[in-house]
């Protein structure tokens, strides 16, 4: 997991960017030998309790499908709107759509 906000600035000042309705996925090549995960949940999308189950819901996805995205890599996840009522397996789709976009490197609007 991504601990201080400074990895937080870099990764969104300097990394790649995919996206889609639901998700932001910022993205950070590196040396590395494991990959780290940040999440974004803005308090917009809702009380404590709806944006917890977000970042839930997003970590586990994220948990796995770990090895699409490989080891070199800092990600961010944004949640764009409340995913909290979206089936799992929507939001596993989803974040596997933006994991190819990274591959591909085409950062952009998908």
């Amino acid at each position: 997991m991504l601990k201080t906000w400074a990895e937080y600035t870099r990764i969104l000042s300097h990394g790649g960017r995919v996206e889609d309705r639901d998700f932001t996925l910022f993205f950070y090549r590196k040396s590395g030998k494991w990959p780290r995960l940040g999440i974004l949940v803005s308090k917009r999308l809702g009380k404590a309790v709806k944006r917890n189950r977000c970042r839930r819901l997003l970590k586990e996805s994220y948990r796995l499908n770990q090895e699409l995205f490989g080891s070199a890599i800092d990600i961010i996840i944004k949640a764009k709107r409340d995913i909290s009522q979206l089936a799992f397996k929507e939001i596993e789709a989803n974040l596997i759509k933006l994991g190819k976009a990274i591959i591909e490197d085409t950062p952009g609007r998908i």
